[in-house]
């Protein structure tokens, strides 16, 4: 990442692609693999992300999928097509690149040898919003008009919906990102770090020999209040990797002038109010750079059934809480390839859609994950 800025800066490739740095951006990654294997970018046909390689190997039709491809940090935000400019700087050839094409896009039949039965013959293979929070989002069944929303899981993502991007100081200083999302829009949103940091102190205290269940230990931290010991979650890096979850923690409420911590419940505890903490100053930040009132807060994904965090997001941000469905990536991607039979990408057909697909709820433990 730091080679790709001495050739283009940071800012520069934020103006243009408006997408948030973060070391995993395809990018980097891309180019680290093109300086140590040079010779196997020559010899490359077609560069695909991961779920656009899967449609690819069903149809044979290679695209790039709109929701996807702008996470790569080489899409102009503005032109929504493969950046020149940057691919020039790099040394990336746009003839590798494949058409970026939206959500719902037809990609035509299943390849001939993979067609092994009479009804897969003429089964459409259509792309759906390959970008999970993309499909995410498409499923929250209610007007984004002064709505933000979380998707809530290991990781969170926290921001709003968007008719264009918006690409400004305040935006790259708060590390906002644009990205693809599905009519056409753009969701603009902060990556946060979600329930990683409880699933990492329940890996700790079940190899120390402590059998907590999640959503049992979720249920007793029910009454948390928000007054309380919390670490700040901006400097995420401090957090990411795995191992050693509560000695981090337990320095970081040092850092805050909080006395550590050793009890699972109160470690728990801590996380939910840190959470809840960070998502507040993301909105607040996502609502300055829009220049919008945000009234409604939709929570979707797995952390719907997180009670505690939820109520504390709804303490600290001040806004109306709404549910989405746990199951909501899925909901999404049926969504947007249901309105594509119909012949319809518009974010109220696919919103109507998805408001009416179900699935059964099981009455089983949280997982943040799910």
């Amino acid at each position: 990442m730091h080679r790709a800025f001495e050739i283009v800066p940071a800012r520069k490739i934020y103006d243009i692609t408006g997408i948030q740095v973060m070391p995993i951006n395809a990018l980097y990654g891309l180019l680290a693999h093109i300086n140590e294997l040079p010779e196997e970018w020559e010899r490359t046909w077609l560069w695909l992300g991961t779920p656009e390689y899967y449609l690819f190997r069903m149809t044979g039709v290679p695209v790039a999928e709109y929701t996807n491809a702008p996470n790569s940090r080489i899409v102009d935000a503005g032109s929504k097509s493969w950046s020149k400019e940057l691919c020039s700087a790099f040394g990336l050839d746009l003839d590798r690149f494949p058409p970026i094409v939206p959500p719902g896009t037809t990609l035509g039949l299943f390849r001939r040898e993979l067609a092994n039965d009479p009804g897969s013959k003429t089964t459409k293979v259509i792309a759906p919003a390959c970008h999970d929070t993309a499909s995410a989002v498409a499923a929250i069944p209610y007007p984004h008009n002064r709505l933000a929303f979380v998707s809530s899981g290991t990781w969170s993502l926290v921001g709003k919906v968007l008719q264009q991007p918006l690409i400004s100081e305040l935006g790259f200083e708060l590390n906002i990102t644009n990205e693809g999302g599905v009519g056409g829009t753009i969701r603009f949103l902060r990556k946060v770090i979600g329930m990683w940091m409880l699933q990492e102190l329940l890996r700790e205290w079940n190899a120390g020999g402590l059998r907590i269940a999640q959503g049992q230990l979720i249920q007793d931290r029910r009454s948390t209040p928000l007054e309380g010991s919390w670490v700040d979650l901006r400097d995420e890096k401090t957090f990411l990797a795995p191992g050693n979850m509560a000695a981090r923690i337990n320095a970081g409420l040092t850092q805050q002038g909080f006395p550590p911590v050793t009890e699972p419940h109160e470690l728990a505890s801590v996380v939910f109010r840190s959470l809840a903490r960070r998502y507040a100053e993301v909105i607040d930040g996502v609502r300055r750079c829009a220049g919008e009132l945000l009234e409604r807060l939709c929570i979707v994904g797995g952390g719907v059934r997180n009670e505690v965090l939820n109520r504390l997001a709804q303490e600290t941000t001040g806004l109306k809480l709404l549910k989405g469905s746990s199951e909501a990536a899925v909901i999404g991607k049926a969504a947007v390839q249901i309105a594509a039979l119909e012949n319809t990408q518009r974010v109220e057909d696919i919103q109507s859609i998805a408001s009416r697909l179900r699935f059964e709820e099981v009455d089983r433990p949280f997982t943040a994950g799910a």
